[in-house]
């Protein structure tokens, strides 16, 4: 199972970082649905990646659960190995699903020793970061184009580690979960689907997305998949100076992975 991890990493790890994590990896815990992995203001001693299943980031708003982002197979799971601080979040499983736990400290000595798995769990990070920023930009947008959208971005996702394709993909959610992270009710969430059914776009059957045209769900949606890269390709380089004066070139993803190792994402 700990290849879902390797895929979403990329093939640019090496091969002694897959092996170093495969051994640090032997830690696994199995989670019944909607139970919980971190609370917000626990101190946690480990990181964790998914292995298996569909978890969330979540803050309670009142009564109500406000879903901040999807833990989909292969994604880190956990705040910064720098982090030592308590949650302001919590973390939860939607579905049973699996994780596999790591220590902080061992962690942080393989990353050490590792630039190119350092390297790659800060792109999880700002992979991460990009999601969040695209779910609060699509809060102008009506319920259907969201939702849509929201599913679009599933599918996309899930077909990175090989667990979804154009025609559709398991989803496990209930509308209750799916309108948490839209932030709408349970009975909008179903008229919404419904919606999308009656224009031909995509069904949920049995507990799978039936997408009937993905470029069409696509262009509905306005979905954009380059915010889901985790090696997005640089788009523009600017010249700093240097001691002497002269201009000397600086891609703008070092200082974003920069920040990524002081943001704590706790």
């Amino acid at each position: 199972m700990l290849d879902v991890i390797i895929s979403k990493l990329g093939a640019g790890l090496s091969a002694a970082s897959q092996l170093r994590l495969r051994e640090m990896a032997g830690h696994r815990k199995h989670l019944r649905p909607r139970e919980d992995l971190q609370r917000q203001g626990d101190a946690p001693q480990e990181v964790h990646f998914v292995l298996e299943g569909i978890l969330c980031r979540y803050k309670l708003v009142g009564e109500r659960r406000a879903v901040l982002t999807y833990l989909l197979p292969g994604d880190f799971c956990g705040p910064h190995p720098d982090f030592d601080g308590v949650m302001d979040h919590g973390i939860s499983s939607l579905t049973a699903a699996t994780v596999v736990g790591i220590s902080h400290q061992q962690l942080q000595d393989c990353l050490d020793r590792s630039p190119d798995l350092s390297r790659a769990v800060s792109a999880l990070f700002l992979s991460e970061i990009r999601i969040q920023r695209q779910w609060l930009a699509n809060m102008c947008q009506p319920a259907d184009k969201r939702m849509a959208h929201l599913l679009c971005e599933l599918r996309a996702r899930l077909a990175q580690v090989g667990l979804a394709d154009a025609r559709g993909f398991s989803l496990p959610l209930t509308q209750q979960e799916l309108g948490e992270a839209l932030g709408i009710s349970t009975v909008h969430a179903n008229r919404t689907i419904q919606h999308l059914k009656d224009l031909g776009l995509v069904r949920i059957l049995d507990r799978r997305v039936v997408i009937a045209d993905l470029a069409q769900l696509e262009q509905f949606a306005e979905f954009d998949d380059s915010y889901l890269a985790l090696w997005p390709q640089a788009t523009e380089q600017r010249a700093w100076p240097s001691e002497d004066g002269a201009p000397q070139a600086a891609t703008s993803h070092i200082g974003a992975l920069a920040f990524v190792r002081l943001s704590t994402m706790g």
